[in-house]
């Protein structure tokens, strides 16, 4: 697996078993203590994936993740994988660790295999980086060469159809048709589309009509610029 990594962690023994399991699996490494560190260097940097603690000093891992997605979006870019490091397994808390942001979650105490297989799983979705014109460009499995398009086609309805929601303040309507998108967009290998969508929800479950405005502007812009390639 060959990689950017920046692997976010204030324990200097996880830190460092971080180090050790991602240079083993080929991975390129950076290290930080604590996510105001971590967020200037994602900045600054351009990486495949972040593997992020949550409790740590300075900023914690919820702010910091908040903050790079805020930069994401200002930016036009699509959403890099961000794992959450977390100790806790109760199912509010992961909820709170994808409304933040994160793109998923390893739990503490992880293993070499885990934390792998989840890294994996997640850089296998990402779309390669924006070609001319501004397009991102999705590689997609042949076999869905029949079933993507007219996806696409619905999930850009589907958007239209939040935006008039939104309108009218249906917040209701708007989780319920994010909800579905969530669901889809990583099954037919659109990750930002699923991460966005996720927020979406969640901006819409808590009557957010500036956060949802913004996630759904995000969903439009990604659905205008995909373009999908088959091997």
């Amino acid at each position: 697996m060959s990689a950017r990594i920046l692997a976010v962690e204030d324990t200097p023994a996880l830190r460092a078993l971080l180090q050790l399991c991602l240079t083993r699996a080929g991975c390129k490494v950076d290290l930080a203590e604590e996510g105001q560190s971590a967020v200037e260097m994602f900045l600054a940097g351009a990486y495949d994936a972040v593997i992020m603690d949550i409790q740590m000093p300075v900023m914690d891992g919820l702010a910091a993740v908040a903050r790079m997605r805020e930069w994401e979006r200002g930016e036009m870019r699509a959403p890099v994988p961000i794992l959450a490091l977390t100790a806790n397994t109760e199912a509010s808390d992961l909820r709170k660790c994808l409304e933040a942001g994160f793109t998923a979650a390893v739990h503490k105490p992880f293993g070499r295999e885990e934390l792998l297989a989840a890294l994996h799983k997640h850089l296998g979705a990402k779309p390669a980086p924006a070609a001319a014109g501004g397009k991102i460009l999705v590689t997609a499995d042949p076999d869905f060469a029949e079933l993507i398009p007219p996806f696409l086609d619905n999930c850009r309805s589907e958007a239209a159809e939040m935006r008039k929601a939104l309108e009218r303040r249906d917040y209701q309507a708007i989780a319920a048709a994010s909800h579905k998108l969530t669901g889809a967009g990583a099954s037919y290998g659109f990750q930002p589309l699923s991460d966005e969508s996720r927020l979406l929800e969640a901006a819409a479950k808590a009557a957010d009509g500036a956060g949802a405005l913004a996630h759904l502007d995000a969903i439009s812009l990604y659905l205008e610029r995909v373009s999908v390639v088959f091997p």
